[in-house]
């Protein structure tokens, strides 16, 4: 057994407590499995903190179960041939125009990567 110095000991401990209330925090922020909804796949969880990186409160929009299922069919519209230009303004609305794109991105980056040349500029490589 390593000796332990009793003068590290309560900062260590302090740092523990912290990082551990992070993680709860982050987990029930992201609204992992509430309502006793489906259990999110890592790919859910990735889409969840992207659109909350892009300050999509799914809140505001129903649950992030509802918000999952928007960012799956993203994917879905997309491999039976919809362009994404008519995904994004199907997701856009008058008060957060941006979100569509947002979502977009988001769903395209954790359940489709095979569609990412849907993200680029015609013309450009």
């Amino acid at each position: 057994m390593f000796p332990v110095n009793n003068r590290f000991r309560p900062r260590a401990l302090a740092l523990a407590a912290i990082a551990s209330t992070m993680a709860l925090t982050s987990c029930s922020a992201l609204g992992a499995n509430r309502g006793g909804g489906p259990e999110l796949t890592n790919a859910d969880i990735v889409f969840l903190s992207e659109t909350r990186n892009a300050d999509i409160d799914y809140t505001s929009t129903g649950s992030s179960t509802d918000l999952v299922t928007v960012g799956r069919r993203v994917c879905t519209s997309l491999n039976s041939g919809t362009a994404l230009p008519a995904i994004v303004k199907s997701l856009s609305d008058d008060r957060y125009p941006d979100w569509g794109s947002a979502i977009a991105v988001a769903a395209i980056r954790s359940y489709c990567p095979q569609q990412a040349a849907a993200l680029k500029l015609p013309g450009r490589s």
